[in-house]
């Protein structure tokens, strides 16, 4: 797998080969770019599937799971997303070094 280093700033990506305080993070399944990251410290669950171009049609972003240090979490990103998109305040699922993201497909 490739390795890139991205900034984020709001919803632009800025690509870099400076070396920042970063964090690798893995995100695969039903999304549109399933590949390994190096992320900004400090950042959540939503700026990996932004670097990562979002969701495929197939994505059930009602099970997103997070493996971190072998324990499986899910994460309902639909809720998230939807008060990020009205500018209203929720609570970041925030990542950690060696983060693996794994979107599922929707069932049925």
């Amino acid at each position: 797998m490739k390795k890139h280093i991205i900034y984020l700033i709001g919803f632009i990506c800025l690509t870099s080969s400076a070396i920042a305080a970063s964090i690798s993070i893995i995100i695969e399944g039903e999304i549109n770019r399933p590949d390994a990251y190096e992320l900004r410290e400090g950042s959540d669950i939503i700026d990996a599937v932004i670097v990562a171009k979002g969701f495929t049609r197939k994505a059930d972003m009602d099970r997103v799971e997070v493996i971190r240090n072998g324990d499986k979490k899910v994460i309902y990103i639909r809720s998230m997303l939807k008060l990020s998109m009205r500018k209203e305040a929720y609570v970041p699922y925030m990542l950690k070094p060696g983060d693996r993201i794994v979107v599922r497909e929707k069932e049925g």
